[in-house]
């Protein structure tokens, strides 16, 4: 992410939110732990990481779009290990799936901005 950083400024960019693609669970963790680190400490010259936006897993897997076959459905604790392993800003969440609407409402209640999709 540094070397993005630095490509980001160059071109004007001051501050990002890195976005994650749909992906499985051990993946994605340590993804979401490696832009926590990013997070805290910003690059000589690069644009300022302001946290993550989880653009999946928590996407109904019937609408994947352009997002890989890795589709979850939210479970609280793996929700709170991510909230605790990095800024997460955004999260993409379809709320049809059952379970969704509680998960949202407590990301909402913790200031994480929810966006209804797939």
């Amino acid at each position: 992410m540094p070397c993005r950083a630095r490509q980001h400024a160059r071109h004007g960019t001051t501050s990002l939110l890195a976005t994650t693609m749909t992906a499985p669970r051990d993946e994605l963790m340590a993804v979401v732990a490696g832009l926590g680190e990013q997070a805290k400490h910003r690059a000589a010259g690069g644009a300022r990481l302001l946290g993550v936006h989880l653009e999946g897993p928590y996407i109904n897997p019937g609408k994947l779009g352009a997002q890989p076959d890795a589709a979850a459905v939210a479970v609280r604790d793996d929700v709170l290990t991510y909230l605790e392993l990095a800024p997460i800003r955004v999260v993409t969440s379809a709320p049809e799936i059952s379970g969704h609407l509680d998960i949202i409402s407590e990301m909402a209640s913790r200031g994480v901005r929810v966006q209804l999709s797939h």
